[in-house]
């Protein structure tokens, strides 16, 4: 594909076509501010757009609020699922989903507001693939510093250039039709961006706001889901090694 035409093509348009993604984890106390700031985002920026709603699992009150909005929003899916498979798996599932020419990706817990679309379609202008970069990041101490060592071992292992790999991000939806995928964990996010650049596509960071969590838990540092992770990295660069 000539991803530099594509994207000359997408940035002519006054208004792209969007979806935006959300995993939600046992969000009530969130998601549903969180969808209705996406469709006004949306509505200002997107000529056409949709929001996908992924529930991994809630045992909260998550899909009877998301229900609740579906029935409210026309342009709203959701999709309901019984176990907790992990926001890599859940990302994915509605990427594939997606409809329309690019598709962003923003947590159910709110700290990286949807607003922040509008710096991510900014920095079309310069990258393909852009990746938002919590600068100020509003987490705990241990947090921040297993972020710093995900990253690290993500720009030595893979070469890659962009911070923040786990952040919110803007793909080109031809991008995700084009690759597949071998992980199931978050490294998943990582591994689209490792795919990015083999392709030729330019991957970036744009600054992004990061606000503290206000509601529910965080679960990306539980034991299983950061060895699940780590595996992934460790796997997917000894089968891919000297590349």
């Amino acid at each position: 594909m000539d991803w530099a035409k594509a994207r000359a093509g997408q940035i002519e348009r006054k208004k792209p076509s969007v979806s935006i993604v959300i995993p939600a984890y046992n969000e009530e106390g969130t998601i549903a501010r969180i969808v209705r700031e996406s469709f006004e985002v949306l509505s200002e920026v997107a000529s056409e757009y949709e929001v996908l709603v992924g529930n991994d699992g809630s045992w909260d009150r998550t899909r009877e609020i998301l229900d609740h909005l579906a029935r409210e929003h026309d342009h709203l899916r959701v999709i309901h699922q019984d176990d907790n498979r992990g926001v890599g798996r859940t990302c994915w599932t509605l990427y594939q989903m997606a409809r329309t020419d690019w598709v962003a990706f923003f947590p159910g817990d709110g700290q990286v507001p949807p607003c922040e679309l509008r710096k991510l379609l900014d920095g079309l202008q310069q990258f393909d693939v852009v990746v938002g970069l919590r600068r100020h990041r509003m987490d705990s101490p241990i947090r921040l510093a297993a972020a710093w060592l995900w990253n690290r071992a993500g720009q030595l292992l893979f070469g890659l250039k962009v911070q923040d790999m786990d952040s919110v991000k803007l793909y080109p939806t031809s991008l995700i039709r084009a690759i597949t995928i071998e992980s199931a964990t978050p490294f998943l996010e990582t591994e689209i961006l490792i795919n990015a650049v083999q392709m030729g596509l330019r991957v970036g960071n744009v600054d992004v706001t990061h606000r503290p969590r206000i509601s529910g838990r965080q679960s990306g540092m539980r034991p299983r889901v950061v060895l699940g992770a780590l595996g992934d990295m460790v796997r997917y660069w000894w089968r891919h090694r000297g590349r």
